[in-house]
């Protein structure tokens, strides 16, 4: 039986404290939940595990460590510009893989990361959720969609839009909606994205989002095909 794994992108809230800050109206639980702050003139990552623990280093310095059983490690401030974030296991024998890249932060908007390291990158699983500004008013926001394997299939609420990578894909922003990413050996990854609330989903206007995600693969099925 396929393993499928559900993610809930509520995370995308995060990323509308860049741009929004009607805070006296916001529940102050769900504020400290999401650890949501004045973004000023800086960035921010979040780091989520989805399993186990995860250490966060960020230009070689460690910015902390967080577990499956926390909600983010939340790093802040980070000064706009290239930063290079590396996520590892701790006291990694070598067994498990690590995460590294190069990542531009813009300020007053936050990086998400959510991640389940294996032994390599192929049987990891995860996204990494980027958003900016876009130069239009008034707008629903799009989305582009990279894998780090080759033509996924995407469906979303239920309908083929393509192999990734796709770019500028409409969300609309009347719902919530379901994102669903599958290939021939590898697992199947549903998504959840946008806010529940109406009226926060009217607050992604004029956002450009960017995902990738990383599929976990099926070891029988790629033995099987070799």
């Amino acid at each position: 039986m396929r393993k499928v794994t559900r993610i809930s992108l509520l995370i995308l809230s995060l990323i509308l404290l860049a741009f929004w800050s009607p805070w006296q109206s916001w529940n102050f639980e769900w504020i400290n939940i999401f650890g949501i702050d004045s973004r000023d003139s800086y960035s921010g990552l979040k780091v989520k595990a989805f399993s186990g623990e995860l250490e966060v280093f960020v230009d070689g310095n460690s910015a902390g460590v967080t577990s499956d059983q926390e909600s983010f490690l939340e790093v802040y401030p980070i000064e706009a510009g290239e930063h290079n974030i590396k996520i590892v296991r701790p006291g990694n024998d070598g067994f498990y893989s690590e995460f590294e890249r190069n990542i531009n932060f813009e300020n007053d908007v936050d990086v998400v990361i959510g991640y389940d390291l294996g032994p390599s990158l192929l049987f990891s699983e995860g996204h990494i959720l980027t958003a900016k500004k876009s130069f239009t008013k008034g707008v629903e926001p799009t989305l582009d969609i990279l894998s780090t394997v080759d033509d996924v299939d995407v469906k979303l609420d239920g309908r083929d839009i393509g192999k990734t990578p796709l770019r500028s894909i409409p969300i609309g922003i009347d719902s919530t909606h379901i994102l669903t990413f599958s290939k021939k050996g590898f697992d199947t990854l549903e998504i959840e994205i946008l806010p529940t609330e109406q009226s926060e989903r009217d607050k992604l206007k004029d956002v450009e989002l960017s995902l990738e995600v990383n599929l976990f693969a099926k070891p029988v099925e790629l033995t099987a095909q070799q």
